[in-house]
């Protein structure tokens, strides 16, 4: 009498002779389940704490190390392997006394000396404070409390740098962009007079920016003194570089490290 086939005890398909595993006690498990499971376990939010664990009803067994090497891709497996030391790190933590895990990295040690501020980790190369987990060489020398002070201070300087910086570009393009009148459409003039036609029709001077008749603004003695072919793009280049230089010495002013506002002027 032929035995019976092998079941997959999570499919319940018969395994015939296709690869499979068992755990400890024997519930034995295709390899496309075990993977599935594998991959839950190890990249999703799984449970893997003293290995994986059988998947059969109630049964607490685990699969051997080397059975799961067997069939699961190497990067699987390094990952698994890496999962289980963390998770046993975690454990050791509440139970070792004096053992203390880096903030960056596995790596966990009983430091020689009680009162020693800082972890300086021989595994990442990381020094971290005890107290708050920050990289020591900002933090050398100052209280946990002052320290995260000093980010909020760094973080309230950097606000009104940008803030800075966003006043002086917002010059910078109104200096060089026109808007029409009646459309309120963005007009940037490249050569050519100073009367602008916009395509919805209407006529504007790019000197005073107003709506125009353009048989009587451009006259000789018009109240705004503009000129229809008055050379205005250099006194707007010099407008450019004052707003640039103002912003930088601003900027300067208020510890920037990236002074400069809008493109080079070489660009």
């Amino acid at each position: 009498m032929a035995a019976a086939p092998d079941l997959c005890e999570c499919c319940y398909l018969e395994m015939n002779e296709q690869p499979s595993i068992e755990c400890n006690k024997g519930h034995c498990f295709c390899v496309e389940c075990f993977l599935t499971y594998a991959n839950e376990s190890v990249y999703g939010g799984g449970d893997v704490k003293y290995n994986l664990r059988c998947c059969a009803g109630n049964c607490d067994a685990i699969f051997p190390l080397s059975d799961a090497k067997r069939v699961m891709p190497e990067q699987m497996f390094n990952k698994y392997m890496q999962r289980l030391q963390d998770d046993n790190i975690t454990l050791a933590l509440g139970c070792v006394p004096g053992l203390e895990q880096c903030p960056h990295c596995p790596y966990a040690a009983i430091l020689e000396h009680k009162r020693q501020p800082n972890f300086p980790c021989p595994q990442c190369h990381r020094d971290s404070c005890r107290g708050c987990g920050a990289d020591w060489r900002e933090h050398v020398g100052l209280s946990c409390d002052q320290y995260k002070e000093k980010l909020k201070q760094r973080f309230r300087e950097e606000n009104t740098r940008t803030s800075i910086r966003k006043t002086y570009e917002e010059r910078l393009a109104t200096a060089m962009i026109r808007s029409c009148p009646k459309c309120n459409i963005k007009l940037v003039k490249d050569g050519g007079c100073n009367h602008i036609t916009c395509r919805c029709g209407a006529h504007m001077c790019y000197i005073c920016r107003q709506l125009i008749q353009p048989n009587s603004h451009f006259v000789s003695n018009n109240a705004t003194g503009c000129r229809q072919n008055q050379n205005v793009e250099e006194d707007q280049r010099m407008a450019m570089a004052e707003i640039k230089r103002e912003g930088r010495n601003d900027l300067l002013k208020h510890g920037s490290t990236r002074p400069d506002i809008g493109a080079p002027d070489n660009v």
